[in-house]
């Protein structure tokens, strides 16, 4: 306090918050903890203290750390030090009251700024479909099966039933995984193995009394259909090239009429200090700007938010990015749907003298499983193009009127067309 050496000492920082021999979860008025899933590599601890009862007065400056230290080991699983700097992710939220406005302090990081790494990669898996191997049911694709969420849907015929997704680790290192998983009536409860194997992390600490909460399966029923749970494989060493994710139906709640499967993604990110140093170095593409052939030219970038950027500032750009029709009914037949929508957006935006982009447009609208934000785009750009010019168009979009999340769109182009 008030810049004085530390006046109170401790051992574990388990003991700060009343607790001893790990975390363990409990919920007290003034002291608890939420989230306790055990001491293995990847294991989440969540826990809050409050100074009530016991407040720790100051008047210019208070100053709290926790040692980054604990058990470290050897590539071959021997203990290395039982006081070693560590590398897990330590996040903390502090509330104090005081007198007055503080002034002439640094201001707090904004946003991604402080997250500790943004090496993040989500794997889209229903790209591998013909890659998928399925025992004891099928595997097909399902486009929008919550929002704008594909999924591959296993149809499994019972317990035992098994999918196996593969995907492509960039580089060695030791990784945090995730699969994100649809939920619904019909669905079963699914335990995921590691290229074969029950996924496994070395236990960082030896506190005899902690609590251990298994993550190897989760339950996909759900009343409703969603998207969006998140199941946590682990934090294992992943060699650079293929691996699998193998799903296995372990069965189902009585209140579930299937043993089905619905998986969205696969999460990377690479952990560790040189990881997560390594991403705060990375700048985030940047809104291309220069002359309309500058920014036409960013349309062909490899990076897929580079190029949805470029058609955006073309769309900001209005009737004057005329000039670069030709590469944006091209950008129409992009690999990422966000960047086509974009690209239709920017055709829309510049309106009858789009004309020549009428073709494009009736070709994107007409791809069987197109993504509905991007029908609902050309149906925009084909309405503000208007007659007589896009009257070729009316077919289609009297086929796109049928689709319920594409009908208002596609009705407003017919009216401005006819």
């Amino acid at each position: 306090m008030d810049g004085r050496r530390p006046e109170i000492e401790g051992t574990g920082s388990e003991d700060y918050f009343n607790d001893a021999w790990g975390l363990h979860v409990n919920d007290g008025p003034y002291y608890g903890v939420t989230v306790a899933e055990g001491t293995g590599l990847g294991s989440r601890m969540t826990a809050y203290r409050w100074h009530l009862l016991d407040p720790i007065p100051f008047t210019t400056s208070l100053k709290a750390e926790i040692e980054h230290r604990g058990w470290t080991y050897n590539p071959d699983g021997s203990v290395k030090s039982s006081f070693g700097e560590r590398t897990d992710c330590i996040s903390s939220v502090a509330f104090w009251y005081q007198e007055g406005i503080a002034r002439d302090l640094p201001p707090v990081p904004y946003g991604s700024a402080r997250l500790p790494h943004g090496n993040a990669s989500q794997i889209e898996v229903e790209k591998s479909l013909a890659e998928v191997k399925a025992e004891g049911g099928t595997a097909s694709r399902i486009p929008e099966l919550f929002w704008s969420k594909d999924v591959i849907f296993f149809a499994a015929e019972g317990k035992g039933a098994k999918l196996e997704v593969p995907f492509d680790v960039p580089e060695d290192g030791v990784y945090e995984l995730y699969t994100e998983v649809a939920q619904a009536s019909d669905y079963g409860i699914y335990t995921v193995l590691l290229d074969g194997k029950a996924p496994g992390a070395a236990q960082l600490e030896h506190e005899p009394g902690a609590d251990v909460i298994e993550q190897t399966q989760f339950d996909g029923y759900a009343p409703e259909t969603y998207v969006g749970l998140a199941h946590q494989v682990g934090w294992p060493f992943l060699s650079k090239g293929r691996h699998t994710l193998t799903f296995v139906c372990a069965g189902k709640r009585e209140a579930s009429s299937g043993w089905n499967l619905g998986v969205d993604t696969i999460i990377l990110a690479k952990t560790g200090q040189e990881a997560w140093a390594a991403a705060a170095t990375v700048t985030e593409p940047r809104m291309p700007a220069g002359t309309i052939a500058d920014i036409g030219r960013a349309l062909s970038d490899p990076d897929p938010i580079t190029r949805g950027l470029a058609a955006l500032a073309l769309r900001d750009r209005g009737k004057e990015s005329v000039a670069a029709l030709d590469m944006l009914a091209a950008a129409l037949r992009d690999t990422e749907p966000g960047v086509r929508m974009m690209a239709a957006n920017a055709i829309a935006a510049i309106g009858k003298d789009a004309a020549p982009a009428v073709q494009a447009l009736i070709e994107v609208a007409s791809v069987k499983g197109q993504q509905v934000h991007v029908l609902r785009s050309v149906a925009a750009a084909l309405g503000a193009i208007g007659r007589p010019a896009a009257a070729p168009a009316l077919p289609v979009l009297r086929e796109l009127a049928k689709m319920p999340r594409v009908t208002w769109a596609a009705a407003a182009a017919i009216r401005a067309i006819e």
